[in-house]
């Protein structure tokens, strides 16, 4: 998800904290920025739009990040396969997507707020969060249905196996 969720654990905001771990942290920003540059984009970028993709095709289907997604994608959430339970989903659900609907709700609000004097593009952003709302509070109705079904599953029988069994609250991997 976006930086400007307020979740201090994004996958952009963890990376740049290994960075600073690996690499120190005298020279922390221009390291950020050559990662930046190889990559062609921001972190944040990449991580939203492009790292799913690539762990797909590195592991040839099989990943070991699995991806919770609402259907178009205003919801995203990467989980380490081998660090999942039972509990994994209402985890997903309860400190992720619900803090993001009330982020979404808020800045709903504020643009509510001061509806007659919104520009174009504010107009816009408001529809988008508005269409953003709607997809994560469908996608909190199919997770919560997953989550009270606290699916265990074994690693030995595998990712394609294990990933079925959470339905259509993963992203597809093929």
């Amino acid at each position: 998800m976006p930086n400007d969720c307020g979740f201090s654990d994004n996958a952009s905001a963890r990376f740049a904290d290994f960075i600073r771990v690996a690499l120190g942290n005298e020279e922390h920003v221009e390291n950020l920025n050559y990662a930046e540059q190889c990559l062609g984009k921001t972190l944040e970028q990449y991580f939203v739009k492009d790292f799913w993709k690539d762990h797909k095709k590195t592991y040839q289907n099989r990943p070991i990040y699995w991806l919770f997604s609402s259907k178009k994608g205003a919801f995203q959430v990467i989980a380490y396969m081998h660090r999942m339970n039972a509990y994994t989903a209402e985890r997903v659900r309860s400190k992720y997507l619900l803090p993001y609907i009330e982020h979404l709700e808020a800045e709903i609000d504020k643009l509510d707020a001061r509806r007659a004097e919104l520009s174009t593009k504010e107009t816009k952003q408001l529809q988008t969060l508005k269409k953003q709302l709607d997809e994560c509070r469908e996608y909190h109705e199919r997770l919560q249905v997953v989550a009270e079904q606290a699916i265990s599953f074994d690693l030995d029988d595998g990712v394609v196996v294990n990933y079925a069994k959470f339905g259509d609250i993963l992203q597809k991997i093929k």
